[in-house]
């Protein structure tokens, strides 16, 4: 995991800033007020979600802050994985497990990574709000199936809920359906009880969700795609398909 993480962060520091890190980073250094005065335009103007935010405030410090917080992020998700998957197996297999992951991931093609990690305002939208629906499925999962009890939990566990359903459509939207899940099958497949703070956790989840969802901002964006905007439901998934399909398989 050391050597992995550290293979990871000598790409970060090559990784320069890019498109939107430009027009997003006019703001860093501005004063509270002004973040603030961009965050809520960015809610009515263009979008739901508060990555924006997040990008001036680390725009504002030294660069290898934010090389260090996108390495940090991909190394968990590999740690809390690999225990997800080796539970109740011999210790030494999870080591097998990081190693297959970090080899899928630095093998993972140059067209999908540059979009989604190798660039500091892709990462907060993509890699960030992925990293909340899979923190918040972990946390969720090691509590109420493996055990895991921490003073924290009362208060941490609601919080990283609520801005897991704020984070984007996509992770929102699967951060509902982890907890839900998780919750329902506790309750109905185990037959057992859900503590209390389960349930509020799951509340601001979705509350969490519909702030993002229904933000004016995701529909005035909207206005700029006529033709998209025009398409039916069935028809916008349709439009994506061959490009998310080129993606994942075919590498352009």
């Amino acid at each position: 995991m050391v050597l992995c993480f550290l293979a990871l962060l000598v790409q970060m520091l090559q990784v320069v800033y890019q498109a939107d890190d430009y027009s997003v980073g006019k703001l860093s250094g501005s004063s509270f007020g002004v973040l603030m005065e961009h965050a809520v335009d960015h809610y009515f103007n263009w979008g739901g979600g508060y990555t924006p935010t997040i990008v001036i405030t680390l725009m504002s410090l030294p660069d290898i802050i934010w090389r260090l917080v996108i390495t940090g992020m991909m190394t968990l998700i590999i740690a809390m994985a690999s225990r997800l998957i080796t539970k109740g197996q011999a210790g030494k297999k999870r080591w097998l497990v990081a190693l297959v992951m970090w080899l899928l991931f630095f093998g993972a093609s140059i067209h999908l990574t540059r979009e989604t990690i190798y660039w500091l305002d892709g990462s907060m939208a993509y890699l960030f709000s992925a990293f909340q629906a899979f923190i918040v499925f972990y946390f969720l999962y090691t509590r109420l199936f493996m055990g895991d009890q921490k003073k924290y939990d009362l208060i941490l566990i609601p919080f990283l809920c609520f801005f897991a359903g704020w984070s984007s459509a996509q992770s929102g939207g699967l951060a509902v359906l982890c907890v839900l899940g998780l919750v329902l099958y506790k309750l109905f497949v185990k037959k057992e009880k859900v503590a209390v703070r389960y349930l509020v956790s799951l509340a601001l989840t979705i509350m969490g969700f519909c702030i993002f969802y229904f933000a004016p901002g995701n529909y005035a964006r909207l206005t700029n795609f006529e033709v998209f905007n025009s398409y039916s439901f069935p028809q916008k998934i349709l439009y994506r398909i061959s490009d998310v399909y080129a993606l994942i398989f075919d590498g352009r």
